[in-house]
């Protein structure tokens, strides 16, 4: 299997895709959009290798302020967008001179897929995977109000007054935070060894993070704290395949939302994961997967 590696290189940053397998007039690749904002590909690239295998041609690339893609500082508020997001997938797209591909987002990425297609309307995307992601911040934000109704007193507080911009306790905060993602993101702290033999060469994109969504995954509470796409879910004509996790923080009620609205859609619930199925259910996913794609 061939992997090759590159930059797309605009006057405002630089954007690193690693390719397995070719692009050629006869493949039809899968594109994959990385969480976060700001989180590199490196957690996706062991977790898919066996579609690469297959013979699926798979682009994964790190979003412009993560990883190896750089930015120019003085104009963050600019690149920190759907709009500079979108137009980077475009750009990439063009310069690898892809036809027809079909497009994965998870978390995030699946936020950028949702309001790409429902705002641009592409027409060379075959195929569209949103996994574990989310229509609305307002709803992502309502239901995890719900997963913490058990929680402390004083861990409800300090996320609510962080939300919320006011002082909060830093301590009740942090443990607060950890136990959320314990119970919904990845309570396997060694989930990711069996794929990567290597350390992560890729830094995770905190600043990106922060400033899109929030210093927490409970609550977001950035810029993209007024997405909202439900009302043009229906409007997606694309053929939708919706994954998640039964203790997702993308939880059963969002997922059911979309699968609901969209109308040619198809919805997978992953019995034993919370946010990061791909790993906790790696067999059962990249089986969906394989359906889905045509490689079986």
């Amino acid at each position: 299997m061939k992997i090759s590696a590159g930059f797309l290189k605009t006057k405002d940053y630089k954007t690193f895709y690693k390719i397995y397998g070719e692009i050629n007039n006869d493949t039809t690749p899968l594109i994959v959009l990385c969480g976060g904002p700001g989180s590199p590909f490196y957690s996706y690239e062991g977790p898919f290798k066996e579609l690469a295998e297959s013979g699926l041609t798979i682009v994964f690339y790190n979003q412009h302020g993560c990883g190896f893609s750089t930015i120019n500082k003085d104009k963050y508020k600019e690149l920190y967008t759907f709009e500079s997001f979108e137009e980077e997938l475009v750009l990439l797209v063009k310069l690898l001179n892809i036809k027809k591909y079909h497009l994965l987002g998870h978390s995030w990425g699946g936020m950028l897929a949702l309001h790409y297609v429902t705002n641009k309307s592409p027409k060379d995307i075959s195929s569209l995977i949103l996994f574990s992601t989310l229509p609305s911040t307002k709803i992502w934000n309502q239901e995890n109000s719900r997963s913490i109704e058990n929680y402390p007193i004083s861990y409800k507080k300090a996320l609510l007054n962080e939300f919320e911009g006011k002082k909060y306790n830093e301590k009740m905060f942090t443990n607060a935070s950890n136990r959320f993602v314990s119970e919904h993101v990845n309570n396997h702290k060694n989930a990711f060894k069996k794929f990567y033999p290597y350390t992560n060469p890729y830094p995770f994109g905190r600043e990106l993070y922060n400033y899109m969504w929030g210093k927490s995954e409970v609550y977001g509470n950035g810029t993209l704290l007024n997405y909202d796409v439900t009302d043009k879910l229906k409007d997606i004509k694309i053929k939708t395949l919706i994954i998640s996790g039964q203790e997702d923080e993308s939880s059963p009620y969002i997922n059911k939302l979309m699968h609901d609205n969209i109308k040619n859609s198809k919805w997978e619930l992953l019995e034993y994961s919370q946010h990061i199925g791909y790993v906790q259910e790696n067999n059962k996913v990249i089986n969906i997967l394989k359906e889905w794609l045509n490689l079986n």
